[in-house]
């Protein structure tokens, strides 16, 4: 049957909630997780049909289990769906008919499930971007602080005098250094909404793959930024 399966594109799977039931039996798990994984592993999709909550939430916990250096994303509207949503690394509520149960739970809530679209492929590949020269810059600012007052504590004995202003003290976290990074967040783009949604290829997404712009290198270059 994985031979088969390994030779088709375009392969569907269908799995009842007695299939996983008896799947996630004491005693059969351990050899049979492994084949269903490599199943639907190969199919173009996997649907799961009159299966529990907790069934749901077995189901990305299986993944994550079995795959644990991917990312997994749960998406759902009604009360039925928290257990799955709250299993998975990214969960996504849609707030309808259903109620708001799922939309509470998630790390992100959205109107329609069209929308999803545009959250992954612009907002999530635009916040990764920028919470990682974020976080660099918070690095950044720090050194740029406090490398003065390593180094004019050698002249001074470390006797505790003061180097800066008090002012600047003050204004250095709350004004100098908080509205550069404000504007940036805010207005700084490296393509348009439209180009995320229309002309964008794979791999403009390396760089949160491949964490690109998080790296041991990454991090060591902002320092040298620092330093000079």
């Amino acid at each position: 049957m994985q031979e088969k399966v390994r030779d088709r594109k375009e392969t569907a799977i269908v799995l009842a909630a007695d299939t996983l039931l008896k799947i996630m039996k004491p005693g059969n798990e351990e050899h049979m997780l492994p084949i269903l994984m490599d199943l639907t592993k190969n199919s173009a999709v996997v649907l799961a049909c009159r299966v529990s909550p907790i069934q749901k939430a077995d189901i990305v916990r299986m993944v994550r289990k079995q795959f644990p250096e991917k990312s997994t994303l749960a998406i759902g509207d009604g009360a039925n769906d928290v257990n799955m949503i709250t299993a998975a690394h990214v969960g996504v509520g849609i707030s309808g008919l259903e109620g708001a149960q799922a939309s509470r739970a998630a790390d992100y809530s959205i109107g329609q499930f069209k929308f999803l679209k545009n959250l992954m492929f612009t907002h999530g590949r635009e916040a990764y971007r920028k919470n990682t020269f974020l976080i660099s810059y918070m690095f950044y600012k720090n050194w740029l602080y406090v490398l003065p007052l390593w180094m004019y504590g050698f002249m001074s004995q470390f006797s505790g005098t003061m180097f800066y202003d008090n002012l600047l003290y003050q204004c250095y976290n709350v004004v100098f250094t908080s509205w550069p990074i404000i504007i940036y967040a805010v207005f700084d783009w490296e393509y348009t909404k439209e180009f995320y949604m229309e002309k964008a290829e794979a791999y403009h997404y390396k760089l949160g793959l491949k964490n690109y712009l998080f790296n041991a290198r990454y991090f060591w270059r902002w320092f040298i930024y620092a330093v000079i």
